[in-house]
């Protein structure tokens, strides 16, 4: 819903975004991973929605048109690859960044780690995280 404005125009500190903002989902099951990554985007003025699982995270698909979805590969219920196949068939413009503390070689057994898929190593710093978003919107 749109913030309603107070009296008097808004503050000069905050300046009307130019671009439309970048909207990115994360599916991770940590709570603790979820609230960082929430700060880390909302820092870089990204918009984030941060959901537990592949079905929260299909329900705000259908409502939102996410620019990048951020998914942590091994998840107990649903694996990320399965996350990613699943929201691709709701919304196929969708990007996607994996992430996960296990290596590449793991990572690449859950069978996304095909041509063209971005993946961050955890734990990253925010530099790297926005350095990975520039490349998986690109």
């Amino acid at each position: 819903a749109p913030m309603r404005a107070g009296p008097g125009s808004p503050s000069p500190q905050e300046p009307r975004p130019m671009a439309p903002r970048i909207q990115v989902l994360v599916v991770d099951d940590s709570p603790t991973v979820r609230r960082q990554l929430t700060l880390a985007f909302e820092r870089m003025g990204v918009a984030c929605d941060a959901v537990p699982s592949a079905v929260a995270g299909l329900e705000r698909m259908s409502a939102i048109r996410y620019d990048l979805v951020l998914v942590d590969v091994v998840m107990p219920e649903v694996s990320g690859g399965e996350v990613s196949r699943r929201i691709a068939r709701v919304l196929p413009s969708a990007k996607f960044l994996f992430m996960s503390g296990y290596s590449g070689v793991e990572v690449a057994a859950q069978g996304v780690m095909s041509e063209g898929v971005h993946f961050i190593q955890k734990p990253f710093t925010r530099q790297a995280l926005a350095r990975k978003l520039r490349e998986a919107l690109r």
